[in-house]
């Protein structure tokens, strides 16, 4: 059992996000691919898709709308060192 980080990519501006710490990360991988979200027993849950607010998103500063939200999709998995 290694704890590590799910690591999502946003639709839109294409950022990699490593936010989502979880306990065990075989575990969670085969959760959310049986479930759809990591084990009930951990609390916040994780899922195949996230959100991502865009910072860098083509016109979203510049126009001056602030952050933009963008959908963001699970792409793999770090273990812990």
């Amino acid at each position: 059992m290694r704890g590590g980080w799910l690591v999502y990519k946003c639709r839109k501006c294409g950022k990699l996000d490593r936010s989502a710490h979880v306990p065990d990360v075989r575990r969670a991988l085969v959760s959310i691919g049986v479930d759809g979200r990591t084990p009930r027993e951990w609390g916040n849950w994780s899922g195949l898709t996230g959100m991502h607010y865009c910072t860098e998103a083509v016109g979203s500063i510049k126009s001056g709308q602030g952050a933009m939200i963008g959908v963001s999709d699970l792409i793999s998995a770090e273990e812990d060192p």
